[in-house]
């Protein structure tokens, strides 16, 4: 899955095709279920990040890629500096259901920051263009940064 970074998700003719981001998530079905004929509800779980190298458009419209995935980042302690991030991760994943469709999966790892930034980033209410560029970040740290100077400006972080 990639983010259309310029034009329409639907080709059309005469149009230019969707220009998609360089960064994107592997993704599986994780549940998927036609309650209505013609509406079909899927619910997908990201893996891991790749980039993609190249695309094209096919005949039919269809963009196709060809991607490198991205390492998984070594798991880091979350530093003391940004300890307040914790406690609110874990109030805002309580209130989600544990079977709501956009309910981080198990397990949860509020020590590693690498996925508490990639879980805020999936969280927080931001426009899609700031989401893709936290989730573009190869750094755990500096997206702990950005995200921590952006609670904390909105006076969303708690004492601890």
């Amino acid at each position: 899955i990639c983010l259309i970074a310029k034009g329409e998700e639907v080709a059309r003719a005469g149009r230019k095709p969707a220009q998609p981001h360089a960064v994107g998530t592997l993704a599986h079905i994780a549940d998927w279920d036609m309650q209505q004929l013609g509406v079909l509800n899927i619910i997908a779980q990201g893996g891991e990040r790749f980039r993609l190298l190249r695309h094209w458009v096919e005949d039919s419209g269809l963009l196709r890629g060809e991607i490198e995935l991205i390492a998984a980042p070594s798991v880091l302690p979350v530093p003391g500096a940004y300890a307040r991030l914790v406690p609110l991760l874990r109030a805002i994943v309580e209130e989600m259901a544990a079977d709501a469709p956009n309910a981080p999966a198990m397990p949860h790892r509020f020590f590693d920051a690498g996925w508490l930034g990639m879980r805020y980033a999936e969280v927080l209410p931001i426009p899609v263009v700031a989401r893709q560029k936290l989730l573009e970040l190869d750094d755990s740290i500096d997206r702990l940064e950005i995200i921590y100077r952006f609670l904390e400006s909105k006076g969303l972080l708690p004492d601890i």
